[in-house]
């Protein structure tokens, strides 16, 4: 091959496979902006159903302590606890049950719930703050995925 000839052959590649490998790299930034984004705001909707959740939660614990001769009627505590549970199932349907860190939050929000339906609010104290050192432990690990691309 004459120098002429390779010239022109190594142009033609580069012609062809330059735009090729600008285009993949492109679509693989653009599908981990999307991710990213995507895992951001389900981090943003995670936080806010747990806060919800463990307010309503103490909320129901607070009433029956102050009131423990009234939490089974109708009103103020069974209207918190249906609350608590709604805040229950959205995390759950949330929640990847096949990561460990996501089932034992799912354990600890349903040990949670029994307690307050049961009226054991001194171990729904403790139970509360189990789930949420869980949660701090899902969210962190959680943010450290984003923060790493993935």
């Amino acid at each position: 091959m004459t120098p002429q000839e390779i010239t022109a052959v190594t142009a033609l590649v580069a012609v062809i496979v330059g735009p090729i490998v600008t285009l993949l790299v492109a679509k693989r930034q653009i599908k981990a902006t999307v991710v990213s984004a995507n895992r951001q705001a389900w981090i943003n909707q995670l936080r806010e159903y747990i806060a919800d959740f463990m307010t309503n939660a103490k909320k129901c614990v607070l009433y029956g302590e102050a009131n423990p001769a009234q939490t089974t009627a109708i009103g103020d505590h069974k209207d918190v606890l249906f609350k608590t549970m709604h805040c229950m199932n959205h995390i759950g349907l949330m929640l990847n049950l096949k990561e460990t860190g996501h089932s034992e939050l799912h354990q600890l929000m349903n040990e949670l719930a029994d307690r307050l339906q049961n009226k054991n609010f001194a171990d729904a104290k403790k139970a509360l703050d189990k789930v949420f050192l869980q949660s701090q432990s899902i969210l962190k690990s959680e943010w450290e995925r984003v923060k790493s691309g993935e």
